[in-house]
């Protein structure tokens, strides 16, 4: 009987939400924010060497939200 509870709870925290987390890991130069923009603008910007991370969300036609973690490479600096 507790596992059906949890079977319950899990598709209630995990399985009903529209909402999911990509996050994007590479070394520098590797192409991780323009990969970004690209799902963001829908084209190749211009980008500067990312310090620290950037989060955005893409909303999906299917009614998805992607929360997306652009994580910098190698010589990510420290936040304190």
């Amino acid at each position: 009987m507790s596992f059906m509870i949890f079977i319950q709870l899990g598709k209630c925290i995990f399985w009903h939400t529209n909402e999911r987390r990509v996050m994007l890991l590479g070394v520098d130069y590797a192409g991780k924010t323009t990969l970004l923009c690209r799902w963001l603008v829908g084209e190749i910007v211009t980008t500067m060497p990312t310090i620290g991370f950037n989060v955005e969300t893409i909303n999906h036609p299917a009614g998805y939200a992607f929360t997306v973690w652009d994580v910098g490479g190698e010589r990510t600096r420290l936040l304190a």
